[in-house]
């Protein structure tokens, strides 16, 4: 293989390696947001439920409860609910870039694979080139012995 289809090949090689590098950094970037608005979510689930289960406590208690204090609990179930809905979907949105950023991701290790067979394939055409011009000097090496010992 020449030198210059080698070099081109190594700076195609590393070309591909940064492209994968890059796209499994998006990759991880996406995965990590998408993680923290699932913990952000989850958080509002949590914080939902326990205002569910302060109300059901405070009514089941059976002693006087102001109806503005269930009022006011009851506003802030509707700000949290519309809050959460919200998470959610910021949620499903993240969680389509985080599969779009995988997809790169596979799509960046075939080209680099797609590189490292191609190399592969150039490195075993050159060694097989180099044993056959190996067995041509040989046969002319004899020829040129068979020669030489007639003279």
């Amino acid at each position: 293989m020449s030198d210059r289809r080698k070099q081109r090949l190594e700076l195609l090689y590393r070309l591909r390696e940064m492209n994968v590098e890059q796209a499994r950094a998006e990759h991880v970037a996406a995965q990590t947001e998408l993680d923290q608005r699932r913990e952000r979510a989850e958080a509002t689930q949590r914080r939902l439920a326990e205002l569910d289960e302060w109300t059901v406590a405070k009514i089941s208690q059976g002693g006087p409860v102001v109806p503005e204090l269930l009022h006011q609990a009851h506003l802030y179930r509707g700000a949290e609910k519309l809050t959460l809905e919200q998470q959610r979907a910021e949620e499903t949105k993240q969680s389509d870039l985080t599969e779009a950023a995988r997809g790169q991701l596979s799509a960046r290790f075939e080209e680099l694979s797609v590189v490292e067979r191609l190399a592969a394939r150039q490195a075993q055409a050159t060694t097989h080139e180099e044993i056959r011009r190996g067995f041509v000097d040989l046969d002319e090496a004899g020829i040129r012995k068979q020669y030489e010992a007639k003279e």
